[in-house]
């Protein structure tokens, strides 16, 4: 068992959205593993992007959205899953009015494995 209080490093901001760490990867005693949440305020977008060696899963938390993958666009409401595997084009967008928030669990993640 391990209690891991709240990470005080803040939120990182992007383009139309922000995060924020909920787990290291010195919490989760793995180097290449990170859980984070994201929102995405009403009306803005996260561009689209890839990893070439992370896998991501989205679990909604609260508000609506929805994300391009591969070409496809996905509906979202609180309680749905979806995952994206290395080299999957993806984008998140909020046409509604409430802030879309979602945790992302990510594997054999590396800081520098994001391309826009």
């Amino acid at each position: 068992m391990k209690h891991i209080p709240k990470h005080d490093s803040g939120w990182t901001v992007g383009e139309g959205y922000r995060k924020q760490p909920l787990l290291l990867p010195t919490d989760l005693n793995c180097a290449g593993a990170l859980v984070q949440v994201v929102e995405i305020p009403p009306h803005a977008h996260c561009p689209l992007h890839h990893h070439k060696q992370q896998t991501e899963v989205f679990y909604v938390l609260e508000g609506r959205g929805e994300m391009e993958i591969a070409g496809q666009t996905v509906q979202l409401a609180p309680g749905d899953l979806v995952t994206t595997e290395p080299g999957e084009m993806h984008s998140a967008t909020n046409p509604h009015d409430e802030t879309f928030r979602y945790v992302v669990f990510k594997t054999n993640w590396d800081p520098a494995d994001s391309y826009w």
